[in-house]
């Protein structure tokens, strides 16, 4: 059950992506053009809304903007376009010419640098790397993708980019990785409130379910989503997938009626949409509902068909199926020359499928390797940058507890220097008054000697004068 469901870029991401800048792009067009590239737009935008529910009439309209921009040379039109018709190869399963478009848009918005749409082209390549099974080609286009969304704080973009990373671990394996990228998608989501993107991812969980062997979980979430698809009519494409996943588990169950049914709504979508694998699955899953329920008439009819299909298309894988159910009914008619027939195409095809899966395996194996070794590097970047952080931090923080020092130091200082000044100023007053304190009693010595000089006179004046009267009462 390795058919998860690869989200589907246009649909979920590129309509919005691109009509938000359509009408700026193209400031730089002769005035005549102008409306030419609202043509294109139009075009463009008619496209995408379509590919997932009239592939023909989103074909219309691809090679309509198509021709217009090449007309008026209009690159960013021309990209669009080129975009428009990757994602209609891709819904119809012709993924070598769905390549080449997203390739051809991929370089004409990295040559125009324009950091919006060129990572959208470069995830949508992925998720047709991941349809063929070059997980090392899509792992690489999708984590380029996603690197150049998340320095656009592109959470739209880079949802779709883990969604499709999950698809990649998913063929690897690697269920509990693939969880994780989907629940990583799943909740950016809900952020942007996108119900039919919600669904896409309970979608691919309930894959996860079911190689984890929890086939009713599976179901559950397979219906929850189917149910959702059918009442908004959206995504066509998602819902044959479901279909078919769940005729597979019924079959498991031998819930043969029920799984039935799951085939014929997916086939009647498959005629619609042209999906021509996805019709062939249909037809083979119905010849092994009628081999397992004895019609073997019916069997027959059905595995003949997409038989027809399988060897023009070169589909091994539902070759080998429809051999064997061949060679199992003609086994049960007695039709002997025919059953060895079958037998020898069915060894065929499995000689094939062997080549196949032993090419495969070598390609996943290099994928695996090539995936340590960017995690590697990731985590490389991640300790070098979480070290580079650290020591950030580490510095900015002895800067300001030098600072914080260098500020305690001036503070101290500076009171030092106050109370310095307070002391000296305190010591000069002292010295003053001292000063004035010794004048003071140079004065009062002064004016004691002074007045003692003064007493010295009048007593020695005295003296004096008795002296003279005594000499004068002599006389007399």
């Amino acid at each position: 059950m390795k058919n998860i469901l690869v989200l589907s870029i246009l649909i979920s991401v590129g309509v919005n992506a691109f009509s938000f800048s359509l009408n700026t792009k193209h400031k730089n067009l002769p005035p005549q053009f102008k409306n030419d590239s609202t043509h294109i737009k139009a075009f463009v935008d008619s496209a995408l809304i379509l590919s997932s529910t009239n592939t023909n009439l989103s074909a219309f309209y691809s090679y309509r903007a198509l021709s217009l921009a090449e007309k008026i040379n209009y690159q960013n039109g021309i990209g669009q376009a080129r975009y428009c018709l990757g994602n209609l190869e891709l819904v119809r399963g012709n993924y070598e010419k769905s390549v080449i478009q997203f390739k051809m848009s991929a370089k004409i918005f990295q040559e125009l640098n324009d950091r919006h749409r060129a990572p959208k082209s470069l995830s949508a390549l992925g998720a047709v790397y991941v349809r063929q099974w070059k997980l090392t080609e899509a792992l690489q286009n999708l984590q380029l993708s996603l690197s150049m969304e998340e320095k656009n704080k592109d959470r739209d973009g880079a949802a779709g980019c883990l969604m499709n990373i999950g698809v990649v671990f998913f063929r690897m394996g690697d269920f509990e990785k693939a969880k994780y990228y989907f629940l990583q998608a799943y909740h950016l989501f809900i952020q942007l409130k996108d119900s039919q993107r919600i669904n896409v991812a309970i979608t691919n969980l309930g894959s996860v379910f079911g190689e984890q062997g929890k086939t009713d979980s599976a179901l559950f979430y397979y219906q929850k989503t189917l149910d959702y698809f059918e009442k908004t009519k959206t995504n066509k494409f998602a819902q044959v997938h479901i279909l078919i996943e769940m005729s597979t588990m019924y079959q498991k169950k031998k819930e043969y009626e029920k799984s039935f049914q799951s085939l014929e709504k997916a086939l009647v979508i498959c005629k619609t949409m042209e999906m021509r694998e996805n019709y062939v699955k249909c037809l083979t899953g119905m010849a092994n509902i009628y081999y397992a329920t004895g019609q073997l008439d019916k069997a027959l009819e059905f595995a003949n068909k997409a038989l027809a299909i399988t060897v023009k298309d070169k589909l091994l894988v539902q070759q080998a199926e429809n051999y064997e159910v061949l060679y199992g009914v003609y086994k049960k008619q007695n039709r002997t020359n025919l059953a060895l027939e079958s037998l020898e195409e069915l060894k065929i095809v499995n000689d094939s499928l062997q080549k196949a899966k032993k090419v495969e395996e070598l390609e996943r194996m290099d994928s695996k390797y090539l995936t340590e070794k960017l995690q590697q590097k990731e985590l490389f970047l991640k300790q070098q940058s979480d070290l580079y952080k650290t020591r950030q931090i580490q510095f900015y923080l002895i800067l300001t507890l030098v600072f914080l020092f260098l500020v305690f130091v001036s503070i101290v200082f500076y009171v030092k220097q106050q109370a310095s000044r307070r002391k000296t100023k305190i010591l000069e007053q002292e010295t003053g008054i001292n000063k004035q304190k010794v004048i003071i009693h140079q004065q009062e010595t002064a004016l004691y000697e002074a007045e003692l000089n003064k007493q010295k006179n009048e007593i020695l004046a005295i003296s004096t004068l008795q002296g003279k009267t005594n000499e004068a009462l002599l006389q007399i």
